[in-house]
């Protein structure tokens, strides 16, 4: 069950009101750093950027960014000459990403079933309005940095990104730069709580009193 529409876009708010000048400039330029990568394939491959971008998005599921980019990266050179993409990450995903560069990218713009596929891709590609809902932005919808968020669903998915956009409004910011904004607030608070809870016991206990 989610909050309401007015307490997520509090909540929202509120994780971005957390973030320092350096998460805020982070946040901005993440998308766009994407898009350059993209573009980089693009010069170096002669592939579009379009479609680079899709293979991006379509390995990124339960992709560290880094493996993320290696992997588009692999694929594409494996595309160009005239091999498989290999077999980096989920099965899904290679297959998204093997169709898209084969010129079909409808797995990846579908309107279900993989919106947060379709929304990283658009969020790359500068589109309005689009909001990359993963783990860490449903917790922080939800308030809970630490917390597990229930499972998500096309329904669920749509009313975060809804919250996050109406969010955007007020902030007079790009809702995608938002979401990037907020995600890198969530990741730093949950390392750092991490960090605590991994403390031997007894230092935990001195350093609280």
């Amino acid at each position: 069950m989610l909050p309401d529409h007015n307490t997520m876009v509090i909540n929202i708010l509120a994780f971005y009101a957390e973030a320092t000048p350096q998460e805020r400039s982070n946040g901005f330029a993440w998308y766009p750093t994407a898009y350059s990568e993209a573009v980089s394939m693009e010069n170096r491959t002669g592939i579009d950027r379009s479609v680079t971008a899709a293979v991006i998005a379509a390995l990124s599921p339960q992709m560290e960014w880094g493996a993320n980019v290696r992997w588009a990266r692999e694929a594409v050179d494996a595309w160009v000459a005239g091999n498989p993409v290999p077999r980096r990450g989920l099965g899904n995903s290679i297959k998204r990403a093997q169709r898209a560069l084969e010129g079909d990218s409808s797995d990846i713009l579908r309107e279900s079933g993989t919106l947060k596929v379709r929304n990283f891709y658009g969020s790359i590609m500068g589109e309005r309005g689009a909001v990359c809902v993963d783990r860490h932005a449903l917790r922080i919808a939800l308030g809970d940095p630490m917390g597990t968020p229930p499972g998500m669903t096309d329904a669920r998915y749509l009313m975060v990104a809804d919250a996050y956009r109406s969010a955007a409004r007020e902030l007079k910011i790009g809702a995608r730069h938002l979401q990037a904004i907020t995600w890198i607030v969530c990741k730093r608070v949950r390392e750092a709580e991490n960090a605590y809870e991994n403390l031997p016991r007894w230092w935990r206990v001195g350093s609280a009193a």
